[in-house]
């Protein structure tokens, strides 16, 4: 994408939330403003994952393994950064496959196991106690799997495959060390009671 149609999105983006905000501004409707942090914050991932979705994927990568930190609780869902990067992605692939007009996710090989997968989720529908809370978590994991074919579709280069596993080591590292920090801070605890 080009220097030019690069700025052009941003500016249409940040235009259309700030017009949404103000039409509910001036409408009196209630805004949210954790909401409105999360959907800016989307906008800025969408737009760096337009310009280069090798860095989208890399922030993706990044980002699964943080849980809770950080996190947006908004209503009864909590939206979770690795979340937000997913949906950027998955929208920059699919506007730049729309755009070039090519097949944006190629065939996994791992397409008959995971048909499998899903066909085993949809015939545990059957022992649900609660259908509509069991429907919900089956839509979720949907789209976490979604990241299985996100992430390939956008590391295509050896350079990026091998950034990749650089990133996914130094994030394994800071888990390591915050985990290293808590049990370390359990047993302070535990000592002092």
């Amino acid at each position: 994408m080009s220097e030019r149609k690069y700025w052009s999105l941003a500016f249409v983006l940040v235009l259309g939330l700030s017009v949404t905000y103000g039409v509910m501004f001036a409408r009196d409707i209630p805004i949210v403003p954790i909401a409105i942090l999360g959907l800016l914050i989307f906008l800025v991932i969408l737009v760096m994952c337009l310009r280069d979705v090798r860095l989208g994927a890399l922030l993706l990568i990044f980002s699964l393994p943080f849980e809770r930190i950080p996190s947006l609780q908004i209503g009864v869902a909590t939206v979770r950064l690795s979340q937000i990067v997913l949906i950027a992605l998955a929208v920059a692939l699919l506007f730049k496959a729309l755009i070039k007009r090519t097949d944006p996710i190629k065939l996994s090989p791992y397409l008959p196991i995971y048909t499998l997968f899903v066909i085993a989720l949809i015939n545990s529908f059957w022992q649900m106690e609660v259908l509509s809370r069991g429907v919900l978590v089956f839509v979720f994991i949907l789209f976490t799997s979604l990241a299985m074919w996100v992430i390939p579709a956008a590391l295509t280069s050896k350079q990026a495959v091998l950034q990749a596993i650089k990133t996914l080591f130094w994030v394994t590292i800071i888990i390591c060390l915050f985990g290293f920090y808590q049990y370390v801070g359990d047993v302070i605890g535990c000592l002092i009671i």
